[in-house]
């Protein structure tokens, strides 16, 4: 993209400000900067990552609503910015709203049973 000015902004700088932006996304994903003391904490620069928990993403490749490309950013945002585990799932048959059959469903419980961690919870996520 070009700067104020007319000039060429080098590919790092865009760079450098999508990812700050992704930060800022996924802090107001799971509540603001509270989850990190009320300072915001930069894990690109070696800092700590978020305290974010473990995320499955599953998404339909039929879907209307939410493009594929968005669920696979945020994929790679949660696994740049969260020390934990992050996956995705893609339903070739599925679009936006699904029932989740018997091989979805044993995913999704042995996701959680590999977090190892009793404070796992499975939360519904509004539409």
């Amino acid at each position: 993209g070009r700067a104020r000015g007319g000039r060429r902004r080098g590919r790092g700088s865009h760079r450098a400000s999508r990812s700050a932006r992704d930060t800022r996304d996924v802090k107001r994903f799971v509540g603001g900067s509270e989850i990190v003391g009320g300072d915001a904490v930069d894990p690109r620069h070696g800092g700590p990552k978020l305290p974010l928990p473990p995320i499955l993403l599953v998404h339909g490749r039929m879907d209307c609503v939410v493009p594929t490309p968005q669920s696979l950013r945020l994929l790679h945002v949660l696994r740049n910015v969260s020390a934990s585990a992050a996956e995705i799932r893609l339903l070739p048959r599925a679009g936006h709203f699904f029932e989740p059959e018997p091989p979805l469903i044993r995913t999704m419980l042995r996701f959680i049973e590999q977090q190892g961690d009793s404070t796992t919870q499975i939360l519904p996520v509004a539409p």
